[in-house]
This record gives C-alpha cells, sequence and structure tokens, in this order.
C-alpha cells in the first residue's frame, strides 16, 4: 500500500511539474484596492476611464480599452458567453461599442474580488492575466493586457501619469539642440548677387488617408491656414480645443456641409465632420462597410442604426500639442463643439437644429464642475437638487426637459459619440426639446476628471 500512496504521489507531482507555469496562475486576493490617482494617455491624447490601483497596479474595464484603442493598429473585440460566463478577447478585430464604455460609476473599492470567468484570447484560455470584479464588472491588470493583445504600458512619474501607446503610433519628433563648434576665421564676406524671388514651396501632398471631402470640397492633415480658408472661407468661429490646439467652425449655419479643422502653428492637425455632406475614402455618412483601420482616422459608428458611420475625425498625432488643456476656455470650447456635432446629427436624421441656450449652458457647467470638484457622477446634485431645478435656478421656464451627464471624455466630439450610442442619452440628442446648452467641469484628482452636460428644454 505505502508503494501505492508513493507512486500517486510521484505520478502527481510530475504531472504538476509538466504543466505550464501559467496554468498555475491564479489572482491573488487583493491586499489594497483604492481607486486610481494616476492620469492616462492613449497616443498622447490624455483620456479618463474608471480605474483602481491594487496592489500597487492599475486596473482597467476591458471594454474601456477596447474603445480607447478601437482606431488603432491595437484593436480588439470584445464579447462575453453567459451560459459559459466566459470573456473572449481576438485582437486585430473590430470593437462593437456597448453604450457603457467610459461611464463614471462610484467608488466600489471594497466589493474587490478575484474574477472567476474564463478569459479566452484569440481562442486560448488564459490563466495568467489578473482580474478583479469590482461591483460586478472586470478589471483587468494594465501591464498584463498589453503584454497579451500588443500595446504598450509605461508611466511618467514627473505628471503621475499611465501611457499606453498603440502599434504604430509615432511619436513627435523632438530635436536636441547641439553646441555650435568653433568657429574657425572666415574670410571677409563678399556681397552677395541679387537673387530673383523665388516662388513659395507648394504644400506636400497629405496621404488618401490623411484627407476628408466636406461639400465636396478636400481637405487634408498638415496644410495651411491659408489654404483652408481659402477652400472653406472665414470660419463661423474659432474655440479652444482641449487638445491644445484652436478649433476652426465651418458650416454651423445648417449643418450640410459642417466641418471642424484644429489647427496648431499655422496647419491642420485634425479634422471633424458629421452629418450628410463628409465622404471619407469613397464611404459617405451612413455606410456600414467602412476603410480598413488606420493611424490617422477615428471612424464613429452608431450600434443604434444598424453600425452607420455617422461621424469621422482625422489626426495626426505626430504634429499635435503634447498632452491636453483644462482651462475655462478649453473647456467651454469643448462644451461648443459638442453642441455643434450634436447638431449635425439631428439634421442627418431630418430633424431641426437646436438653439443654444446660455441659460441651460451655464447650468450644465456648474453641474459637471461640481460632479468634478465632489467626485460623483448623477443627475440629482449631491444637495438634492434635480436637473430641472437647477434649470430654474438659471431663470429657465420649461414644458420638456431632459439631461445627458457623461465623464471621462476629454473632448467634446468623444462625448458626443459616446451619447450616440446609449439609447437613452441617443434619443435625448434626437429628441422634441427645442433648445441645448453644454457644460464641461474638470478636476485633476477626481476619478473621470472631465465631466460633460446637456441640457435640453423647450419654453
Amino acid at each position: 500500500m505505502k508503494n501505492k500512496v508513493s507512486l500517486w504521489l510521484l505520478t502527481l507531482t510530475m504531472l504538476l511539474s509538466l504543466m505550464p507555469a501559467a496554468a498555475l496562475a491564479a489572482t491573488p486576493v487583493p491586499r489594497s484596492v483604492v481607486v486610481s490617482p494616476q492620469s492616462l494617455t492613449v497616443d498622447g491624447v490624455a483620456r479618463g476611464a474608471q480605474k483602481y490601483n491594487i496592489d500597487g497596479s492599475n486596473y482597467f474595464k476591458l471594454r474601456d480599452l477596447a474603445y480607447l484603442l478601437s482606431d488603432t493598429e491595437s484593436r480588439f473585440a470584445v464579447g462575453w458567453n453567459a451560459a459559459t460566463s466566459t470573456v473572449s478577447v481576438v485582437t486585430g478585430m473590430e470593437y462593437t461599442p456597448n453604450g457603457g464604455e467610459l461611464q463614471a460609476g462610484a467608488d466600489r473599492s471594497a466589493t474587490a474580488v478575484p474574477s472567476t470567468q474564463t478569459i479566452l484570447v484569440n481562442g486560448e484560455r488564459r490563466t495568467d492575466l489578473y482580474v478583479y470584479n469590482i461591483g460586478g464588472e472586470n478589471y483587468f491588470k494594465l501591464r498584463d493586457l498589453g503584454t497579451a493583445l500588443g500595446f504598450t504600458v509605461d508611466f511618467d512619474a514627473a505628471s503621475n501619469t499611465a501611457v499606453v501607446e498603440s502599434k504604430g503610433y509615432r511619436q513627435p519628433a523632438t530635436t536636441t539642440p547641439q553646441p555650435d563648434p568653433a568657429t574657425p576665421q572666415q574670410p571677409e564676406p563678399q556681397p552677395t548677387p541679387a537673387q530673383p524671388e523665388s516662388e513659395p514651396e507648394p504644400e506636400p501632398q497629405a496621404p488618401a488617408e490623411a484627407q476628408l471631402t466636406v461639400g465636396g470640397k478636400t481637405y487634408a492633415l498638415g496644410m495651411t491656414e491659408a489654404t483652408l480658408t481659402e477652400l472653406a472661407g472665414e470660419p463661423d468661429d474659432t474655440l479652444a480645443a482641449a487638445g491644445g490646439y484652436t478649433w476652426y467652425v465651418f458650416g454651423s449655419g445648417d449643418y450640410r456641409g459642417f466641418l471642424l479643422a484644429g489647427l496648431s502653428d499655422g496647419k491642420v492637425v485634425t479634422l471633424v465632420s458629421g452629418g450628410k455632406a463628409f465622404t471619407y475614402l469613397g464611404c459617405a455618412a451612413g455606410a456600414t462597410s467602412l476603410p480598413a483601420s488606420n493611424s490617422y482616422a477615428r471612424l464613429y459608428t452608431d450600434k443604434n442604426d444598424g453600425g452607420i458611420l455617422h461621424a469621422v475625425m482625422l489626426r495626426d498625432s505626430s504634429a499635435m500639442p503634447r498632452g491636453g488643456v483644462s482651462t475655462d476656455e478649453a473647456l467651454r470650447g469643448e462644451s461648443i463643439v459638442n453642441f455643434h456635432m450634436t447638431n449635425a446629427f439631428r439634421v442627418y436624421h431630418g430633424l431641426s437644429p437646436f438653439r443654444w441656450s446660455e441659460a441651460a449652458a451655464e447650468a450644465s457647467r456648474l453641474h459637471s464642475q461640481d460632479m468634478a470638484d465632489q467626485n460623483y457622477f448623477e443627475h440629482d446634485s449631491l444637495d438634492g437638487r434635480s436637473p430641472w431645478a437647477r434649470m430654474e435656478a438659471q431663470g429657465i421656464r420649461w414644458s420638456r426637459v431632459a439631461e445627458n451627464i457623461a465623464a471621462g471624455h476629454s473632448d467634446g466630439v468623444d462625448a458626443y459619440n459616446g451619447w450616440v450610442n446609449s439609447a437613452g442619452h441617443r434619443s435625448n440628442m434626437l429628441g422634441a426639446c427645442q433648445q441645448l446648452g453644454v457644460g464641461a467641469g474638470y478636476n485633476a484628482s477626481s476619478a473621470y476628471r472631465w465631466y460633460m452636460t446637456q441640457d435640453f428644454f423647450t419654453p
């Protein structure tokens, strides 16, 4: 009997030693769980997302990262099988938003436990990923995901920022100044013959992926301000942008040729259009067959309308200013951009654009800043005031009223797209109210940093 037991133990030991190390790994019981105070950038752009610091490492929701990387070479699809309690991830596939991405929530750190769900990456079961269930949602260790899914994770201690960079991301080039060599003795300068004035150099031709056609005119990243205004005319408005550049607004009268151009150092670094008038790589608004992903384009689709293309953003990451700005001017600029994107969306659906309400914008701004300063995310203020009570405090008398709120979106276009892909928010954007005001708030120490509110009403 003793020999049989010894043989059984020896066999078990051999089996365990032959198993891959990953198969023996398990997510440990957490010792310390707090809302992470660190910032996040994705391909050089400040982004907000709910995150926790667990035992010294950052953990994010899988769908938040899938959404943030959806227009990059590191994109991945996420699936869920309730019958088998399985999360599946497929790299290189298009991600389909579910409307809950980048949404803020209460601090649920006390509920953190190791997740019991099965994780598949490209069909292979992975037990080497640390995953915690917090408040009913899975949070993955950021560095684990970077290794498993093919994006780079770094940390900038100076700014306390987690840095995510996708495959193919091109960092802005930097030039290191070189010391001047010793200047040798030069001969006396000779007069230089006068030269005929040279013709200005033509602008370099942008690749097709960096061009956007709006109203039959083609605009390109890298074009100068002079070329832009020669094509589009003088802008309807200029606005400060959270990205550190300046928005030029065109076609906001009837939104049938609507265009946003972001300029930095006299050149176009981003282009945005929504509504009916744009075409990108042969795909017009309303298309469901989209061009392949590239490093310039972010294609916005509407999952509540068959996945149609409803807006496009082109960005030259190498030319854009580093880091975001949160000045009052930039927060207001992004709020007005959000208003214009919403109106272009309404016109696409055959509805009249909203009229801007400064009173509703102030009610929205105050609520957004209050959420940022007091670190909460709710329609009702912590003092118990409802959206309509806050609007009435600004002198608004209404017969119909609605409100949308968002958190974690660092610009007005991204917040707009999040609302489009959430059925209830989308319904407000396409609703029967006549006036709209939008306002944003920011606090670096809050969970989501960036907050935005839309207040709708009919007098």
